[in-house]
């Protein structure tokens, strides 16, 4: 509805926020309703002003834009986040914004919570056109550079990459990245299941530092950070104490990608033998580990796990990928494949089953192995890939309810 056609109280209510967040607006809006001695709001809740503003059609940015919504923003991040934002003013804007906390999440030193970067995203780039590129972009793929650049790497969130000197570099470096696009309903994952009539691998989500290797006939030769257009790092040395340095019935370049984590019992290990480093999860241990192992002695890589689930040059289903990975020694996350037809067509069925016969085992399993898990991937195994213009995939999404 358009604030015109609401009740008189309605108006003035709005009105009142206007004027406090923006007078100039506030006046210009008071004057074409032709109302008049409007006070201000001195208690002003933000999200309720924005919803309000959003229902009555005002300009989301009258309040996005002020003071008021500033001091929101410290209020959801934590004290890195705080100095970060303040570092970076007076170049501070909606996309540096946004970047920052990308960066942040990306390096595995998260300053606000998914859910409240959710809502900006979703917000900002509903509002500021400069921003809307993030929302079909991969964080791997993010740009930082000048000021940016600068507040985050004297902040220790960037350090300078360590790319490996090999012809192959460039090549790894610029594989495509995608996300898998997360559900949070039963009826999501029901509708993405049965819009094909395709098998379904369902594996574990592993929650660790994602890595590119590359093999060339047959034998390892490199491994990277997961990006393609900023400074990466180099994780051959590390990685090469872990997997394959060699595998079977290949040719060419192949590259095989996947998760790297330490297990739980070897994390406090690692706190107890460096209880300076300060090493807060296995995601975090992984990522010490891999981008500085001359840090550490050998017999610390023995709780550095790599699990691999997904790679080109290597089978062209999920399912040809995975019985290569296991002939070849990889470990692959705890994955059930079941037949379309096993799958129930009834909804109140599928969510039992889905539940009791999916999700509970998987999780479980993760457990037992200790694999730090943030979901599931539900995978088509038959499916026509499209170049879509986001950065996710047509074949998986990731299962974020339950467990």
């Amino acid at each position: 509805m358009k604030l015109n056609e609401a009740p008189i109280a309605v108006q003035k209510q709005v009105l009142s926020k206007v004027l406090t967040l923006n007078r100039e607006a506030g006046l210009q809006m008071c004057n074409s309703l032709g109302i008049e001695d409007i006070a201000t709001d001195n208690a002003i809740d933000i999200i309720d002003t924005v919803l309000l503003f959003n229902e009555y059609e005002v300009p989301l940015y009258i309040a996005t834009d002020s003071d008021i919504w500033k001091q929101y923003i410290y209020s959801v991040v934590n004290e890195t986040g705080k100095k970060l934002l303040n570092n970076l003013e007076p170049f501070r804007d909606k996309l540096n914004e946004l970047l920052v906390f990308r960066a942040c999440y990306r390096y595995n030193k998260p300053v606000i919570s998914d859910e409240n970067y959710d809502t900006l995203l979703n917000l900002y780039t509903a509002i500021y056109p400069n921003t809307v590129y993030l929302k079909s972009q991969s964080y791997d793929d993010d740009v930082y550079d000048g000021i940016l650049k600068d507040v985050l790497t004297k902040n220790g969130i960037l350090s300078k990459g360590t790319l490996k000197s090999s012809k192959y570099t460039q090549t790894l470096r610029s594989a495509k990245t995608t996300s898998i696009l997360p559900q949070e309903s039963y009826e999501d994952t029901f509708s993405f299941i049965h819009s094909s009539h395709s098998d379904i691998l369902f594996s574990l989500k592993v929650d660790g530092m994602n890595a590119k290797t590359g093999y060339v006939d047959n034998k390892f030769e490199l491994a990277l950070s997961r990006g393609r257009y900023s400074d990466g790092f180099d994780y051959t040395k590390a990685l090469q104490q872990v997997i394959p340095n060699e595998i079977k019935d290949t040719s060419g370049f192949v590259t095989i990608t996947g998760e790297a984590y330490i297990k739980a019992t070897n994390l406090q290990k690692l706190n107890a033998k460096y209880p300076n480093k300060d090493l807060k999860t296995p995601k975090s241990a992984a990522g010490s580990l891999l981008v500085a192992p001359d840090k550490y002695d050998k017999e610390d890589f023995e709780g550095l796990h790599f699990i691999a689930h997904g790679g080109e040059n290597i089978g062209t289903t999920i399912t040809e990928k995975y019985a290569s990975f296991i002939q070849n020694g990889f470990e692959v996350p705890p994955y059930i494949l079941v037949l379309y037809g096993e799958i129930p067509q009834d909804f109140a069925t599928f969510k039992t089953w889905l539940k009791s016969n999916i999700l509970d085992v998987l999780w479980e399993k993760g457990e037992q192995l200790e694999i730090p898990s943030d979901g599931v991937v539900c995978e088509k195994i038959q499916v026509s890939l499209t170049d879509r213009k986001d950065q996710y995939s047509d074949a998986n999404v990731a299962i974020k309810y339950e467990q």
